[in-house]
């Protein structure tokens, strides 16, 4: 089993159940296993074959669900470019990976062959608009074939680079096999303190390109609603939580910082909001204790690292709840080991460091 199986499977139990929203478009179940798949077949008609990069660089839309979906039936190896790049971070990603195609969205298709780094890509494909010297998406899948691809994959084969500044400033990849999205998956729904359903909508404020995009196929194996936004406004957020019913959230502490500062969050109507998961930055206790006060008792943290290709550790609901109660200097960790995680403290020896215990008075 795996993301094409958990796909077609969402079409047949789901199939009119909306899948992806994204402004005034919305995608069902099964037009995104329809036209993954057309997209997939397209790809591979370009001469693609397994293992072949396919860089990506778009803002939020739904194209990029179906792009994430049709690489996964292919054996695609997807380089998703953060749209925040700027060209010189671009040209340098794209040199790194080489891709054989790039597909880009609006405002990203300046590039070409001559560009630098670019050598080493064959096509370049657009996304909802014509550009000079690429192909149009809509176009290419409108002639693809609507069988599913036979494509065999294993748990070692590349399923995405994951491409992360870290510690030294130089933007390269984080190799992610398809074994290692798979135990994402499982870890991420395992430890769901409020576990998706269909019905349920989960949006995704930051580029899905990065942390966010983690997510998605989690929530589309539940069959949950994928809403996707270009930007964070906080009052139009809040807005938006009321219109669609929100139920499930991943926003990074800033956003949550802007939303306490925003006067229109006392009067907003959160009672669908089940969860707000956030991470990717500290965030300082006392906030927290606000936003659990305000926002509501859903806050659920994570942490993790592109290199560890998924989550490392959580802060439960049922955590932050203790915390607050009882332990509030907890607020300031991470959390526990989440799902096949191990967490282990060591010396420089590889020793494990048992738990250091407070002088006594």
């Amino acid at each position: 089993m795996g993301f094409a199986c958990f796909l077609r499977r969402a079409a047949r139990y789901w199939g009119d159940t909306v899948a992806v929203i994204h402004r005034n478009r919305e995608l069902t179940y099964r037009q995104l296993d329809e036209r993954s798949t057309l997209l997939a077949n397209a790809l591979l008609g370009l001469g693609l074959a397994k293992g072949d990069r396919v860089a990506v660089q778009a803002r939020n839309c739904t194209e990029l669900v179906e792009i994430e979906c049709a690489l996964y039936k292919t054996g695609l190896v997807k380089a998703a470019l953060n749209p925040r790049f700027t060209a010189h971070e671009a040209a340098d990603v794209v040199e790194n990976c080489a891709p054989r195609v790039m597909i880009a969205g609006e405002g990203f298709t300046a590039y070409d062959r001559a560009s630098p780094g670019f050598g080493s890509v064959e096509s370049f494909i657009s996304l909802g608009v014509p550009a000079y010297g690429y192909i149009d998406c809509e176009t290419l899948i409108s002639r693809a074939s609507p069988h599913l691809p036979d494509v065999v994959l294993s748990s070692d084969d590349l399923a995405v680079l994951h491409f992360s500044s870290g510690s030294t400033g130089r933007i390269k990849a984080a190799i992610q096999t398809y074994g290692n999205r798979l135990a994402s998956l499982r870890k991420i729904l395992l430890g769901m303190d409020r576990p998706a359903k269909p019905g349920d909508r989960l949006a995704l404020i930051g580029p899905v390109t990065h942390a966010s995009g983690m997510l998605m196929q989690p929530y589309l194996y539940s069959g949950a609603t994928l809403v996707l936004f270009d930007s964070f406004e906080p009052a139009h957020f809040l807005r938006e939580i009321e219109r669609l019913r929100i139920t499930h959230v991943f926003m990074v502490p800033a956003m949550i910082n802007m939303l306490l500062n925003d006067p229109a969050l006392d009067a907003a109507d959160l009672t669908s909001l089940k969860m707000l998961g956030y991470g990717a930055a500290p965030m300082a206790p006392a906030r927290i204790q606000e936003a659990w006060t305000r926002i509501g008792p859903v806050l659920s943290q994570g942490y993790g690292a592109s290199e560890s290709t998924s989550g490392v550790t959580r802060l439960s609901i049922a955590d932050h709840a203790d915390a607050i109660l009882h332990r509030p200097e907890r607020l300031a960790s991470c959390g526990r080991p989440t799902g096949e995680t191990e967490v282990l403290v060591v010396d420089e020896h590889g020793r494990f460091v048992a738990r250091s215990r407070p002088a006594s008075r």
